[in-house]
């Protein structure tokens, strides 16, 4: 619509209905009016659509006498025309709706409700207790709908709704929160924003030379995953993320450290944690172009691994624990390391092995992992080795040592070639109460 000058309302009287007002009003008939003033009504119409289409400051010129005399309207006489106030009145109630709608719409797409939405919506601070993970990146939409799929809030809307009121929702952390069941969406949205609302998280620190079971007991006992759960995943080690190398062995893949375990981690996600680290660990040390330069897979590098971890007193011995394992097995040797046999006893303490522990290792369903009996590495790693293991396993020491004995007395290891060397270091190392 164009405004024309010189009327506060929008529109100019003149431009409407400027006829000549001179002329006296000697065709009123004091009543009513005939068919030709009423036809002529709607003619204002006409002259208000004349009157936007002329230029801006342009004086609209009346019709001549003989035009006005046409129309029929009496002369000098000024008369509410119902077809321009109907117009005027549809111009308005259009944009007013325009405005109505698109201010809804404008609502919905910025807080993702309407008033409907903002209804469904919980009293109280609910019940029970449930764990909700915000990631980085998520906004107020995203974590509505891990809410509301939670059964925290009743709607998306509702959360929506609280945190468009609250400024202090666009600084949700993520992490781990623990809420609970039918919450009021701006209780829950507190939540979020307190410390009260974080999830204790567990933390399980792991250290080197832990057996599967040993690894698997402490999961249990620093974490809410059951032991039973944990052992039942890793029956099926297939399903854990296992790289290819470790054929399908569990033990020395549980990568020793220190985890956090979120609150509501399955076993298979707690284990997978360990296998997913070993995993990433694997590349820094370059583990398969490695074992293929020692002519062994990376499953055995691991295994090796696993022996220095239980055999080697002081990290400086672990490359040269390597060593002779490497000398023994090149030249056909049995290994004759206890730690191998105490795990086929299944953790036979460290007390000196007994001739009857002996004998129950050479039967047990692991007789494999004798290696006072076969020659050869055992069938796998009997521990999880830690970086340290690993690298000497890789890049052993060089020496011709066939044999170490370590003294109680003074925890130091002694490397030797010949057999003689070695019977002399255990008499030794046996009056001091050690071998």
């Amino acid at each position: 619509m164009t405004l024309l000058p010189g009327d506060p309302d929008g529109y100019d009287e003149r431009a409407i209905d400027r006829r000549g007002h001179d002329e006296p009003d000697d065709e009123h008939d004091g009543g009513g009016r005939d068919p030709a003033d009423r036809a002529g009504a709607t003619t204002g119409v006409d002259d208000l659509l004349a009157a936007t289409a002329a230029p801006a400051g342009a004086r609209h010129r009346p019709p001549a006498r003989a035009d006005r005399v046409a129309t029929g309207r009496p002369a000098g006489r000024r008369r509410a025309r119902p077809g321009v106030l109907v117009l005027a009145l549809l111009i308005v109630t259009v944009i007013g709706a325009g405005v109505l709608v698109g201010g809804g719409l404008l609502v919905r797409h910025l807080f993702g409700s309407t008033s409907s939405d903002t209804a469904a919506d919980y009293a109280g601070s609910g019940t029970g207790a449930v764990v909700v993970q915000v990631h980085s990146g998520d906004g107020a939409g995203t974590i509505a709908a891990s809410l509301e799929q939670a059964g925290v809030v009743r709607s998306r809307g509702a959360f929506t709704s609280a945190a468009a009121l609250d400024p202090r929702s666009r600084t949700i952390q993520p992490g781990y929160y623990q809420l609970h069941l039918k919450m009021q969406a701006s209780l829950a949205l507190g939540l979020l924003l307190s410390p009260r609302g974080i999830a204790p998280r567990t933390r399980v620190t792991l250290p080197e030379g832990l057996t599967e079971a040993q690894t698997l007991a402490r999961l249990a006992a620093g974490t809410r995953v059951p032991l039973a759960s944990l052992q039942q995943a890793a029956a099926d080690p297939s399903a854990l993320g296992l790289p290819a190398y470790a054929g399908g062995h569990l033990e020395g893949f549980l990568r020793p450290g220190q985890y956090d375990v979120a609150p509501d981690a399955t076993a298979a996600q707690a284990l997978g944690q360990l296998i997913a680290a070993f995993t990433a660990a694997a590349p820094a040390l370059d583990l398969q172009a490695k074992a293929a330069a020692l002519g062994i897979t990376p499953l055995q590098a691991v295994t090796v691994a696993s022996l220095i971890e239980h055999e080697a007193a002081q990290s400086s011995d672990r490359p040269k624990v390597a060593r002779v394992v490497y000398n023994r097995l090149e030249a056909g040797t049995p290994l004759g390391l206890e730690s191998t046999v105490r795990y086929a006893l299944g953790g036979a303490g460290q007390t000196r092995l007994t001739a009857s522990q002996l004998a129950a290792a050479a039967a047990s369903p692991l007789r494999a992992y004798d290696t006072y009996v076969h020659t050869g590495l055992p069938p796998g790693p009997i521990d999880s080795p830690g970086t340290a293991a690993l690298q000497a396993a890789l890049s052993p020491a060089q020496g011709s040592w066939l044999y170490f004995v370590t003294l109680p007395k003074t925890n130091t290891t002694e490397f030797v070639d010949t057999a003689a060397q070695f019977a002399r270091l255990t008499a030794q190392c046996q009056a001091q109460g050690g071998c």
